[in-house]
């Protein structure tokens, strides 16, 4: 993991945040000796909780899964899979 300097890196184009991008994307960055511990907002998890609402017709994921998606550690779709599943096991245990 690097940090780079994002300073002067966008301009006045209509495509301008993909410009930006792709210059950070090339600059040189400092490495860091440890990778932070990155916290996600409480609004930043129930925005992904609706994305999957949006995306799946009405599976609202966790927030534990959407944690794990802000962290890349499950895509979104893996996410509702996981929770269909939940729910279907709990299904099948409350019966």
């Amino acid at each position: 993991m690097q940090v780079v300097d994002e300073s002067r890196t966008s301009g006045k184009s209509p495509t301008d945040h993909i410009d930006a991008a792709e210059t950070i994307a090339r600059c040189e960055g400092e490495g860091l000796a440890d990778v932070p511990v990155i916290r996600h907002s409480p609004g930043s998890l129930r925005e992904l909780q609706r994305v999957s609402r949006r995306i799946s017709g009405h599976v609202t994921i966790s927030t534990a899964l959407a944690e794990d998606v802000a962290h890349g550690r499950l895509s979104m779709e893996e996410a509702i899979k996981a929770q269909r599943l939940r729910a279907e096991a709990h299904r099948r245990g409350s019966s």
